[in-house]
């Protein structure tokens, strides 16, 4: 099994540099990032990100229906592959910007059950 990490930060923190950087020096490293480039990530970006959604709740289940697909779909085959998987953004931005909208806690928590924490 891989290791999975999680790089975390606000819009322009350098979490891309930092994951660069890391994945220069790490062999076997996967990198990917969130929302993904899935099908729910795509309509995220194109879509919730621009115009923006009714409600945070919205974004929030969009981000959970997308990070659970990546995880199983991309994340989990490549940790089973003994990767070291990097990702820009998990759970804890769901729970920083949904949080920060007035989402509660816990709902983002229950929704996102499905997927485990990085390490």
């Amino acid at each position: 099994m891989g290791l999975f990490v999680a790089v975390e930060g606000i819009d322009g923190s350098g979490k891309t540099t930092v994951i660069s950087l890391l994945a220069k020096r790490v062999p076997n490293a996967y990198v990917t990032r969130e929302p993904s480039e899935g099908p729910i990530g795509k309509l995220i970006k194109g879509w919730a990100l621009k115009a923006g959604t009714a409600s945070p709740y919205v974004d929030a289940l969009l981000f959970a229906a997308d990070r659970i697909e990546h995880y199983f779909a991309e994340i989990k085959p490549a940790l089973e592959r003994g990767l070291v998987v990097l990702t820009e953004r998990y759970v804890e931005s769901s729970i920083a910007y949904q949080g920060a909208a007035g989402v509660d806690v816990k709902f983002l928590e229950l929704i996102n059950f499905q997927v485990p924490g990085p390490i």
